[in-house]
Formats: structure tokens, C-alpha cells, sequence
């Protein structure tokens, strides 16, 4: 018997990128700094409970407001 498992996330309107995209100097350093925390925690997280990602780049961050 195969087991299925899915995921299911709350409706995100853009992506880290999305943000860099609109931003002819990039995003000031405190939202560099808040989100790479975020990341970092994230990852961490996995990490801990044996879980990989494998693609972790701009196009894969979702923001949320």
C-alpha cells in the first residue's frame, strides 16, 4: 500500500523574488536580515525533523504580509 502525503499552504500573492524583481536597489538590510533569520530558522526546523528541500532559492520563499 503506497502512502500519500500532501501539503496544504494559505494562499501566498508573492515570492521573495516577486519583491527583489520590484526593487531597483534591492530590499533594505533590516528585511534582508529579517528574512534571512526566517529562512535560517525554517531550515533549521527541517533540519531537525529529518527533512530536506533541496531548492532553496528566491523563486521558492513565499512572503506573506
Amino acid at each position: 500500500r503506497r502512502k500519500h502525503i500532501y501539503l496544504v499552504f494559505e494562499f501566498i500573492d508573492h515570492t521573495l523574488l516577486d519583491q527583489l524583481e520590484q526593487k531597483t536597489h534591492g530590499l533594505d538590510e533590516e528585511t534582508c536580515r529579517k528574512y534571512i533569520f526566517q529562512i535560517v530558522r525554517g531550515l533549521g526546523f527541517c533540519h531537525d525533523n529529518n527533512v530536506i528541500h533541496r531548492d532553496v532559492k528566491p523563486e521558492n520563499v513565499l512572503v506573506s504580509k
